[in-house]
């Protein structure tokens, strides 16, 4: 039985009491980082994690994912991919992508504090280095690109890959 419990008081305190994150996006004019609003994005993502990622860590760890050499087919434990859909369902794949690309347009340094929750040992990190959850708090709270960076899909994207980037929020996974 997994009894994983959310860093919810920690994370808050990198948040918060640390950058200041609620009075820094006022000055930015984040409309919608609202101390209520991140408060309840971490409440939910703190739940999403208990209720639905941490029972899957034992499954993960048992049987793991299946690789057929054959196909070149990837097959997850059970419940990953249901999951994975609630994941896409409750909108957490767009939580720091634009509204006008289907996302929440909350700040990076949000959604890291969200992703924070969600690892019970260590998190992939914004260069993709996995680091323990206490280097990945030094981390959102030093990296001034997480405050607000342009979205690199805004930024570098051609039109085209612009108009399909909402359907990649929405995509429902293997």
């Amino acid at each position: 039985m997994n009894s994983y419990v959310a860093p919810l008081r920690d994370i808050r305190f990198a948040l918060f009491d640390v950058i200041g994150a609620e009075t820094l996006y006022q000055k930015l004019g984040i409309a919608n980082a609202q101390r209520e609003i991140m408060d309840a994005v971490l409440d939910e993502a703190a739940k999403f994690t208990q209720g639905v990622l941490a029972p899957l860590s034992s499954v993960g760890d048992e049987i793991g994912c299946v690789h057929d050499k054959t196909t070149g087919a990837v097959t997850t434990p059970p419940g990953f991919k249901a999951a994975y859909a609630q994941f896409v369902e409750a909108g957490w794949n767009g939580l720091t992508a634009p509204e006008a690309m289907g996302g929440q347009d909350m700040p990076e340094s949000l959604g890291a504090a969200a992703a924070a929750v969600g690892h019970l040992n260590s998190a992939p990190d914004v260069d993709g280095a996995i680091r323990t959850r206490s280097q990945g708090l030094r981390s959102m709270m030093s990296s001034p690109s997480l405050i607000r960076p342009e979205p690199a899909v805004t930024r570098y994207a051609s039109s085209c890959s612009r108009c399909l980037w909402p359907r990649v929020l929405r995509w429902p996974g293997p």
